[in-house]
């Protein structure tokens, strides 16, 4: 083959490809160079009238340079390391381009969150070599992806802000304890056998989790080509208790939880709460048949003496008072929102007189007031195996999760109602929702096909306009200034 057409051929070539596949061109022509077949003045001037081969020339060559560099560095390092030759220069010209084209691929980690929101994270190796290592041991030399600092980046930027779940053992079941319970008419008198506690060495709790070696290979798939973007899913996974000790408790599965917000409550109202939490209400065992009742988990009565602190109360209905144990009732409030989550019947309750504003999150209208001697807070464990009421606090949020057997029966809580927004089969009833109230609907479905239905109603001396606006959309009527009230039962 002649010059003039040898050099057509290579014009050809390179015409007819895109500038990003002109590389085996380009390489061609050096070789040809190399030969001594054409001279480069030769090539640049006459293959192609275009600045963009002078360029690719220079890259190429540039590129190659730098390839042989690193190879020599790299050929120098492993000598002086194992104190003999290893590798052809051949091989590590390889290697140094394997890394090479390392250096040029990116991705994006998508970390999706329990609740579906997503975060992006670009990865370019150029601008993270070091999650480039050399493979330098018997065979051939290469470089890989490092996955020791991958994983190293995603404890820093995902594992250290997850809250993992936290698993519970109930290593006993403890003797009956003795409380005094307190009758209407103040009179106390000392019962046994109606409260019975766990000893557990945790309290469950619910975290987030996800699977570090799937999301390592992931992220390694997406930057060997196999997928644009690497997705990494966190989870959310339930909290469990595992009986440790030799009595059938049934299973322990997390049936329902109940949950309240306290934020804003005073120094002695804050105490109080996480005390009821805490040491009274935490790790209650309710046998099959048997009643919860929150006033004898409190043991006794409410005193200065017995540890609680002074807080504000409902007295005769509609004025505020400070007396000890005010603000127990976000407790009961909480374990009453776990009952009916969990699809049990109260078989004690009444709503607080006034509106408590504390008790607006997760529910509404959905409150409990107690007061020993005057008003519980019951419920009959229908179940045929062991209860396990768990409660704690995390900053201002006040959590009770029953833990149980699962019977199949199903429950869906509907509301809030107003009498602005209620069901019409409500407001044709005998007992429609009125202004100063809040309805729920409890629908309870039982694996024998039964159904339990009922309306759970609050009624409040005054319910302030701002929440049925809030919860209906109704426009406001009367413009003047509103009440927004604030209280708390002990």
């Amino acid at each position: 083959m002649s010059k003039a057409e040898l050099l057509q051929r290579l014009k050809g070539w390179y015409a007819s490809h895109k500038p990003a596949d002109r590389t085996s061109a380009v390489l061609i022509a050096l070789i040809v160079v190399q030969v001594g077949v054409l001279s480069s003045s030769s090539l640049s001037g006459n293959l192609l009238h275009e600045k963009t081969w002078k360029k690719d020339v220079e890259r190429q060559r540039k590129e190659t340079n730098l390839i042989n560099g690193v190879a020599e560095r790299l050929e120098r390092r492993l000598k002086k390391k194992y104190k003999k030759k290893t590798f052809t220069e051949k091989q590590l010209r390889r290697a140094v381009q394997e890394r090479q084209v390392l250096l040029k691929r990116r991705t994006t980690i998508q970390v999706v969150q329990p609740d579906g929101t997503k975060q992006d994270h670009y990865i370019h190796l150029y601008y993270n070599p070091l999650w480039i290592k050399g493979t330098f041991h018997d065979g051939e030399p290469g470089f890989t992806l490092n996955d020791k600092v991958i994983d190293a980046w995603l404890e820093e930027n995902i594992s250290k802000d997850i809250e993992p779940p936290v698993h519970a053992n109930l290593n006993k079941v403890l003797e009956p304890e003795r409380i005094v319970r307190v009758d209407i008419d103040g009179l106390s008198k000392t019962v046994e056998d109606t409260i019975v506690r766990v000893q557990t060495d945790a309290l469950a709790k619910d975290g987030d989790v996800f699977l570090a070696e799937e999301s390592r290979e992931a992220i390694k798939n997406a930057l060997f080509g196999a997928n644009k973007t690497a997705q990494i899913a966190i989870t959310r996974e339930t909290g469990r208790v595992e009986n440790k000790t030799k009595q059938d408790l049934g299973d322990l599965t997390l049936l329902a939880s109940g949950r309240s917000n306290f934020h804003g409550s005073t120094w002695g109202r804050v105490q109080n709460v996480r005390k009821a939490l805490k040491e009274h209400v935490n790790n209650i065992l309710v046998a099959p048949g048997e009643t919860f009742s929150f006033n004898d988990t409190l043991g006794g009565p409410v005193t200065l003496s017995r540890g609680w602190s002074m807080g504000k109360i409902i007295v005769d209905g509609s004025r505020l008072q400070a007396a000890a144990g005010g603000g127990i009732c976000q407790a009961s409030t909480t374990v009453y929102r776990a009952i009916l989550n969990a699809g049990f019947k109260a078989e004690k309750r009444k709503a607080h007189s006034l509106y408590v504003s504390y008790y607006e999150q997760h529910g509404v209208g959905i409150d409990a007031t107690i007061f020993p001697g005057y008003q519980d807070l019951t419920f009959i464990n229908d179940t045929e195996n062991h209860l396990l009421i768990q409660a704690y606090y995390d900053g201002f949020d006040a959590v009770v999760n029953i833990y149980g057997t699962d019977d199949g029966r199903t429950v869906e809580l509907a509301g809030p109602y107003f009498k602005q927004n209620q069901p019409k089969s409500l407001a044709v009833s005998d007992n429609p929702v009125q202004s100063d109230e809040v309805a729920w609907i409890q629908k309870i479905k039982y694996k024998d096909k039964k159904r339990h239905y009922e309306v759970i109603r609050s009624h409040y001396f005054e319910l302030p306009e701002y929440i049925v606006k809030k919860y209906t959309n109704t426009k406001k009527k009367n413009k003047g200034k509103q009440k927004k009230m604030h209280a708390s039962a002990p």
